[in-house]
């Protein structure tokens, strides 16, 4: 078995992404038995990973792990099924859809590329007061909450809308906590970073992959 783990960020993301984006196709033409593992928070990598004709059975996501989603099939999310405001009124960009009540921005919209909705941002005096992430599989995937613009809380969600664990941020760093209710899918109940939790999901992972 081949393991691909992609840094597809950073200032040479474009020169890396192709290298490893003809390995990966490469390993998949000869059906070479590999993997690739997405370490990062990507709600939107399905999409991408077909954007680029790559395979979505050869990949797994830590964050699919962290989270608790598993045998999912997509669905298409309507932004207009989501309550708005009565007074609410669209106004249409070419990137996204801005959100006015009563002449002040609420929130704005955004989609991905294919079209499927991507995060709103609401807003609270023209300032940023939360942000909801959704997964291109069609479900909300996390919830971030902002105080005076700065970002507080980021809680990650299951396909029900329940919170798996919940990430503070500090003045230095970061704190993570798990649901009470899961605590049996996780070693610890919190973490000191986010780093830890994502190092010990791997490691579980190829713990089993060698059972």
């Amino acid at each position: 078995m081949f393991y691909f783990v992609p840094y597809w960020y950073g200032e040479n993301k474009t020169t890396t992404f192709d290298d490893t984006v003809n390995q990966i196709r490469m390993f998949e033409s000869v059906h070479e038995k590999s993997e690739t593992i997405i370490w990062d928070y990507a709600p939107q990598m399905r999409c991408f990973l077909h954007q680029q004709n790559l395979s979505l059975e050869t990949s797994w996501s830590v964050f699919d792990t962290i989270q608790n989603v598993t045998g999912m099939y997509a669905k298409i999310i309507d932004f207009n099924d989501l309550q708005w405001p009565v007074a609410a009124e669209f106004v249409y960009t070419p990137f996204r859809i801005n959100v006015i009540v009563k002449g002040k921005i609420y929130a704005d919209v955004s989609f991905g590329i294919e079209s499927q909705l991507s995060t709103i941002n609401y807003f609270d005096n023209d300032q940023i007061s939360k942000t909801l992430i959704f997964d291109d599989r069609g479900f909300l995937s996390s919830i971030v909450h902002f105080e005076m613009g700065k970002k507080t809380t980021q809680e990650y969600l299951d396909c029900a809308g329940l919170w798996q664990i919940r990430v503070t941020y500090l003045s230095e760093g970061e704190a993570v906590v798990v649901n009470p209710l899961f605590y049996e899918r996780f070693d610890k109940h919190s973490y000191q970073n986010l780093n830890d939790l994502i190092q010990e999901v791997i490691n579980d992972h190829f713990n089993s992959e060698s059972d």
